[in-house]
Order: structure tokens, then sequence, then C-alpha cells
């Protein structure tokens, strides 16, 4: 808690409802249920919902007014934005240039994935980008990689590596490290379904994950193309062994985890995904590929395994070795926890947001 001569910072913090489906949302809820909570006064304001156009600018049009009759009232000492790409990008990029107008430093905390693309697809993308990047207190992104990628989009010197959270002590394993072989071993994927993430890699792969083991079954639980994935798997002959669950939150969620002897993600652009952290932190090995920041979390070999994108017989070849052997799952998944609570854990991050807090005002 703050100290008698640390005075309790009054921050403001832009993006999506907690009901959006999406990473920024889960992190945004874990880092507004943390002790960041208790020791700054972190207001959530709220600048994006699911639903019609006409709701989604509804709602955008609120978050401005909200946020101008905050500051008539009582100026927040900062405002911390979650950034994305395309709608959300200007969208957020009117709210900044309203901050600066009233005085108030921001903190822009980049969520993009595809921001490279957005960038190189117009000049008045790229001149927005770097107009907003230029003028923002300081930019968070999520790895060293992505740090990169933004310094070559901005002047701006004020740029930190602030991970994605995931509460690690939510995400404990119900039956810890030591449970026998599954009977049905499982596969987990959590994420929206569609071409970005690989899930069509995926299927493709457990059509030959199958041969060798006839009992496995892959869970893709996500909302996006869900009747793509079905077809797919049909023609490749595996639909029993597939189930889409569609998107799953909560208690529900943590069931699949606790459920899964592998975490899959093959996607070919993330910036650092929150299910990716969330499966560490429940002690699951990782499947995944060496874009973005994944391989701050995974390291080839010794927690998980990183295939090229792309590369659906390494995808197979790397599940197939993990699901035949129990020793090198423990292991890895033993060691993601570790690591999940080093370097992701909430408690860790929240002590970086809040230094970072703390030199901006």
């Amino acid at each position: 808690m703050p100290t008698a001569t640390t005075r309790r910072l009054d921050v403001m913090m832009a993006g999506p409802s907690l009901d959006v489906r999406g990473g920024i949302a889960e992190l945004e809820g874990t880092l507004l249920n943390s002790e960041l909570g208790q020791r700054v006064a972190l207001t959530h304001l709220v600048t994006h919902v699911d639903g019609s156009m006409a709701r989604k600018a509804g709602v955008g049009m609120l978050a401005y007014g909200a946020f101008l009759n905050r500051c008539r009232v009582r100026r927040p000492d900062l405002l911390h934005v979650h950034l994305s790409s395309h709608t959300s990008f200007y969208r957020k990029a009117a709210l900044v240039s309203m901050a600066r107008r009233m005085g108030v430093p921001v903190l822009l905390h980049l969520n993009a994935s595809d921001l490279e693309e957005f960038v190189a697809s117009s000049r008045v993308h790229a001149a927005a980008v770097r107009r907003v990047f230029d003028r923002a207190a300081a930019i968070a992104v999520v790895s060293q990689s992505w740090a990169r990628v933004v310094a070559k989009l901005t002047s701006n010197p004020r740029i930190g590596v602030v991970p994605n959270p995931v509460a690690v002590d939510r995400f404990a394993p119900a039956a810890g490290n030591d449970r026998p072989p599954p009977a049905t071993p499982t596969v987990l994927f959590l994420g929206r379904i569609g071409e970005r993430k690989g899930t069509d890699d995926l299927l493709d792969a457990a059509a030959r994950v199958a041969i060798d083991h006839p009992r496995v079954r892959f869970v893709l639980a996500g909302d996006g193309e869900l009747d793509g994935a079905r077809q797919r798997a049909r023609r490749l002959g595996i639909e029993a062994l597939i189930s889409l669950p569609g998107w799953v939150r909560g208690e529900a969620k943590l069931e699949l985890l606790r459920r899964a002897d592998v975490y899959a993600l093959p996607t070919f652009r993330e910036g650092l995904p929150v299910a990716l952290l969330e499966a560490m932190a429940a002690g699951l090995p990782v499947v995944s590929t060496p874009v973005a920041g994944i391989p701050d979390a995974v390291e080839d070999g010794v927690n998980g395994f990183l295939v090229p994108p792309g590369d659906v017989a390494a995808l197979a070849d790397a599940i197939a070795t993990l699901l035949g052997d129990q020793g090198q799952r423990q292991a890895m998944g033993a060691r993601n926890r570790e690591r999940a609570r080093e370097r992701f854990d909430v408690s860790v991050v929240a002590a970086q947001l809040e230094a970072i807090y703390r030199s901006l005002v």
C-alpha cells in the first residue's frame, strides 16, 4: 500500500468492456482486480463493446463525454490507453488528443498484433500512428520484439516492455503435476478460430497425430470461423476427435485447462497472447510458433516447442512427442508454471505499471 509519503495516483484506464471477447479485456480485468487497483485509484473508462455499429459508436461517444466531464471535476493524473489498430486505433487517437488538450499525460499500451500491416497499408495510417505515438508520455509494449517494431514508427524514446499479466494462483492445476497418463489425451486451443491463429494448420496436424494417437481429442475453444473448422474436420475425417465449444471464460475455461494435456497455438501474428500465459500458469506444456513476444515466454525444448508458422508436419510432430512422453509433459508444465509466476504474474506486472505511472506524473 502507498506510504505516508507516497501519494495515491488517480489513473483512468481506457479500453473495451470486460464483457468483450478477447485478450485485451482479459488483461484489463486481471489488472483492475489486482493489487494495482488497491495501490492506485484506478477507474475503467469503457470505450468499446460488442454489438451493432450504432451501439459501438454510442459507447465511444459516451467515453469521450465521460473523460471530459471527469477532467472538469477532477483531472486524473494519467490516462492509460489500451491501443490496437484499425477502428480501435482511431477511436483511441481521438481520446489521446482530448487528453493532450486537457493536460493529462497518456501511457499507450500497445496490443495490436497487426500494427506493421496496418501502418504499411496506408500513408494516412502511418502518419496517424507516428503522430499519436510521438505525443504519448510513454509507450508500453508486450515484448522486446515489439519494442523494436515501435521504435521504427516513432521518435518517442520512452518505450518500455510490460508483459501481459496472468493471475497465476487462479490457474493452479486441479490435480498437480502427478496425475496418471490420461485415457483420452487432450490438446487445447483457446482463442479466435481462423487463419491468423493457425487453426486450419492445427486441424491438419490433428489428422496426422491421430494416426499414432487414435484416442486423442482436440478442443478448439473460441469464436470466429467455427463452421469452416467443422467443415475442415469433416473433410479430414476427424470430426469425432474435434470439439468446438465456442467462446469460454471463467470456470468453464479453467475446467478446460485442468483437463488438457497440451496447449497448442500455431499462430502467425501475435503480441503476447494472454491465453498462452494462462496455459503456462495452468502447468501445461506449450506448442506454438516463434512470432512476436512468444519466444519471450516459451523457450524451445525447455518449456515447450516452437515450430515455424504454417509447418503442419513440425506441429504434428511436436504435439505427438508430448503426447507420447508423460515425463516431458510434466517437466515442461512445471517449468511453465514457474516461469509464469516469475515473469508474468499480475503482482509482478502491477509493480512494473505502478513504477511507470509514477515516472510519468
